[in-house]
C-alpha cells in the first residue's frame, strides 16, 4: 500500500476533529473570522510527492530499480500570514522535505550475484512569499481559500554506496559518495480550507503544488536538470491574534 495514503488520513482526521469542536452558538458564527491587521501563525505536517519529470529522474528509472514515488515522505511547514483586508493576506512560508530510496542496477550484479546498490537522498528547503485570498470574510463552518507566490528553493542530492565504473577495460565496482546542491527560484499554488475552532484557533487542510528545477553540477555535472517540483497535502493548526 502506498504510504502517501497517510496524507489523506491526516487531513481526514483534522476535518473530523474540527467538526466535533466547532462552536455551536449562532453568535460565534456572526463574529468576523479575519480582519485587516490580523496576524496568524500556522504549523503543519503533511506528505510531499516529487513530480520527477526531468532527465535525472527518467534516467534513474531506466538504469536502476525503484520509482520516483518511493521518494514520497513527510513534510513540515511553518507559515505567517498578515491580513491586509478581511479576505486578503500576505503569506510567508518555510518548510522542508527529505526523501530516500535504495537503488540497485537493473542489469548487473556483483561476482557473488548480489545487488550493486546505493542510497539516494534528496533534500529540499523552501522559503516562500505569496498572497492568499479567502472566499468568506465572516466565520463559517468551512472557510475555503486559494493562494500563489514564489520563493527560494535550497536543495541537496546525495548518492552513497556501490557503483560500476564502465570506463575501465573491465568494468569494476567501487564505493563512493556523490553530492550536488544549489539554490533556485520556485513558485507555488495552493488551495485549502480553514475550520474555525474558537475565536483565535483554527484547524486547516491544504494542498500545495510547487514548481522548480535546477541544473545539476559538482559530482553530477552533465546529468542535465533536476526537477524539484512536487505536490503536497497537509493539515495543521493556526493561531491568530
Amino acid at each position: 500500500m502506498r504510504l502517501e495514503r497517510t496524507a489523506g488520513g491526516l487531513v481526514a482526521v483534522a476535518l473530523l476533529g474540527a467538526a466535533l469542536l466547532l462552536p455551536a452558538g449562532a453568535s460565534a458564527q456572526e463574529r468576523p473570522a479575519h480582519w485587516a491587521g490580523q496576524s496568524l501563525f500556522r504549523a503543519s505536517i503533511g506528505w510531499f510527492s516529487p513530480d520527477g519529470e526531468s532527465s535525472y529522474w527518467r534516467d534513474k528509472e531506466i538504469d536502476f530499480t525503484g520509482e520516483t514515488g518511493e521518494f514520497d515522505d513527510l513534510t513540515l511547514g511553518l507559515d505567517y500570514a498578515y491580513f491586509v483586508s478581511p479576505r486578503v493576506a500576505l503569506l510567508l512560508s518555510m518548510g522542508g522535505w527529505e526523501g530516500q530510496q535504495t537503488q540497485s542496477y537493473r542489469d548487473f550484479v556483483d561476482p557473488l550475484g548480489r545487488e550493486i546498490a546505493h542510497l539516494a537522498t534528496i533534500e529540499q528547503f523552501w522559503f516562500e512569499v505569496g498572497v492568499v485570498y479567502h472566499f468568506l470574510s465572516r466565520r463559517a463552518a468551512l472557510m475555503p481559500y486559494v493562494g500563489a507566490g514564489g520563493g527560494l528553493v535550497s536543495w541537496r542530492l546525495r548518492e552513497e554506496g556501490q557503483f560500476i565504473d564502465f570506463d575501465l577495460p573491465v568494468p569494476s565496482i567501487f564505493e563512493a559518495a556523490f553530492t550536488a546542491e544549489g539554490d533556485t527560484f520556485g513558485y507555488f499554488a495552493l488551495a485549502g480550507v480553514e475550520i474555525p475552532v474558537s475565536d483565535h484557533v483554527s484547524l486547516f487542510a491544504e494542498g500545495r503544488w510547487r514548481g522548480a528545477d535546477d541544473e545539476l553540477s559538482r559530482d553530477f555535472a552533465g546529468f542535465g536538470t533536476l526537477d524539484l517540483s512536487g505536490s503536497s497535502v497537509s493539515g495543521g493548526v493556526s493561531i491568530s491574534f
